[in-house]
């Protein structure tokens, strides 16, 4: 079996990821007051928020270069038939990429479709992205 990797050991390469924030929402429960007063004197907090008055959401916020390292690690995934037609498995046959500067070993892994040569390819890609996130 020959393996034919987009990408080489040792060499620099871009990352990209679609980031998150936090997005704090009133509670609809208790309106954002954290909970009630019963007869003006007894206040009760909120059970739906306990009682600080809103909700964190992680909404989607936009693709950006998170790292520019060289390639430490290169690993194969590949699985037979049986386990890629598997209805509750998440296998799939890939190339994983490993960074010195995340750690080899026991770092983060990057996919190919999240790798760029250069930062200028990166950029185009997370415009592109961007461009499409509603």
């Amino acid at each position: 079996m020959e393996i034919k990797t987009k990408f080489n050991l040792n060499q620099k390469v871009s990352i990209i990821a679609l980031g998150y924030d936090n997005k704090c929402i009133p509670c609809s429960t208790c309106d954002g007051k954290g909970g009630i007063y019963v007869k003006k004197k007894d206040f009760f907090s909120c059970s739906s928020c306990l009682g600080s008055g809103h909700h964190y959401k992680s909404v989607k916020n936009k693709w950006s270069i998170t790292v520019t390292s060289i390639i430490g690690k290169i690993s194969v995934d590949i699985y037979s038939k049986e386990a890629l037609e598997d209805n509750y498995s998440s296998n799939k046959n890939r190339i994983v990429y490993m960074l010195d500067s995340t750690g080899v070993g026991s770092g983060s892994f990057y996919y190919e479709e999240h790798i760029f040569k250069t930062i200028k390819e990166a950029k185009k890609e997370c415009d592109l992205r961007n461009s499409k996130i509603i």
